[in-house]
């Protein structure tokens, strides 16, 4: 809930003049001077009349307990009279002790916004069916759904706002924008909005659940604590038919007419061969030599130099999603290096090579932003930095990375 600290100068001169003073931190508040106003006042004090200034600075405590605005300097100038040289003054503030509740309900150590007017609004994008109590979306790997929750209260600074708590789990990599905070001061009353948006990438089959959100606020005026929420979402990602990494424009399909004739000789040539291998497995000739065969082909798909390989082919055909999850299978043949803090593991592969680490920044924006990609530059660095971190022991594949964003819990 807000507060107000006035900070007043008062001299019995004529005019003030380089009025200075810097709000320091105060622990478990946010002091903030939210506009310019001033209010300039008069007083009789005795024989003398004193002009005063007085400057309202809002204050927020952000935890309950016994909290202090520490001393700070103020500087200012008075002119006695018309024409007369200015007179310089520097005080120092005492400390100012004050103490702050929570409410009945309230956990302590809990963010609470108090205040007689909240809203809150939210939006998916793409949207969710409206028919569907608990709708589930259809997506598939390389697609993104973007959250955007605006909070708006009346009496309170959007910096004082909550943040939009961020979720986290194997296979979907998160992103969330820097808040859009804006404050506005009508007739004397302050209302602060907050904006928060993330988007979260799907890369890999499976089913993904995306959290209610639950929102509290205290209304001092009916002494009442009241809450909103932003409905969770139920995702199933499916790979779509037909699909293959790759830019789908970057390949025309060909008429009947433009078919060669050595290729139609060919496709009759292969025609024969499997016919040949049919009548071959049904005699039980090829069981075993098939199955390893088999066996072989997953070694080799799964294997890191396979992985590789499609990040490249990703990277050729400019697609931004494949190249990234691409990349995150690739990076799972690389143990987490010592100290690797970022939320995308792959940047802490690259933290030592600095342009690999911008263009894979690059590659992730361009996904979230849906915009054009070139992956000529990317691929280039890609060969380095396999050279550095390419893992020759298939041991060391039981740390695998399992996703970008890390943590079994889905926590960074």
């Amino acid at each position: 809930m807000q507060a107000t600290l006035d900070v007043e100068l008062a001299t019995t001169g004529l005019t003030f003049s380089d009025q200075q003073f810097a709000l320091p931190e105060v622990p478990g508040a946010l002091l903030l001077q939210i506009d310019s106003t001033t209010l300039k006042l008069t007083e009789r004090r005795g024989s003398q009349t004193w002009q005063i200034l007085r400057y309202p600075i809002a204050l927020f405590p952000q935890r309950a307990g016994d909290l202090t605005v520490p001393p700070f300097d103020v500087r200012f100038a008075v002119s006695a009279g018309y024409g007369k040289a200015p007179r310089a003054f520097s005080f120092r503030t005492e400390p100012l002790t004050f103490s702050a509740r929570l409410p009945e309900g309230v956990d302590a150590g809990a963010l609470l916004v108090t205040t007689p007017e909240y809203d809150l609004s939210w939006s998916w994008s793409p949207a969710p069916s409206a028919d569907d109590a608990e709708p589930v979306m259809v997506l598939a790997p390389g697609d993104a759904v973007t959250l955007t929750v605006t909070q708006r209260a009346a009496d309170l600074s959007g910096m004082v706002l909550p943040e939009l708590p961020i979720h986290r789990a194997a296979g979907l990599a998160a992103y969330p924008a820097a808040p859009e905070i804006e404050d506005r001061v009508a007739r004397g009353v302050l209302q602060g909005t907050r904006t928060d948006e993330v988007t979260w990438m799907l890369e890999e089959e499976g089913r993904q659940s995306l959290p209610a959100l639950r929102y509290r606020w205290f209304d001092p005026s009916r002494g009442t604590l009241r809450s909103a929420e932003v409905p969770g979402l139920e995702l199933s990602v499916v790979a779509r038919a037909g699909t293959q990494p790759g830019n789908a424009n970057a390949a025309s399909a060909r008429s009947a007419n433009d078919v060669p004739r050595w290729v139609l000789v060919a496709a009759a040539v292969l025609a024969g061969l499997a016919a040949l291998l049919v009548w071959a497995r049904r005699r039980g000739l090829l069981v075993s030599l098939s199955t390893r065969a088999a066996a072989r082909r997953a070694r080799r798909a799964a294997g890191e130099g396979a992985l590789f390989r499609a990040v490249e082919r990703a990277c050729a055909a400019d697609d931004a999603r494949w190249a990234l999850i691409a990349l995150s299978r690739w990076q799972r043949c690389h143990p987490a290096p010592a100290g690797a803090a970022s939320p995308v593991l792959l940047l802490d592969l690259a933290r030592d090579q600095p342009e690999a680490r911008r263009l894979l920044e690059d590659l992730q924006y361009a996904v979230v932003d849906e915009r054009t990609w070139d992956g000529r530059a990317l691929r280039a660095n890609l060969p380095a930095l396999r050279r550095r971190h390419r893992v020759r022991d298939p041991a060391t594949r039981a740390s695998a990375l399992t996703a970008l964003n890390p943590g079994a819990d889905g926590r960074v």
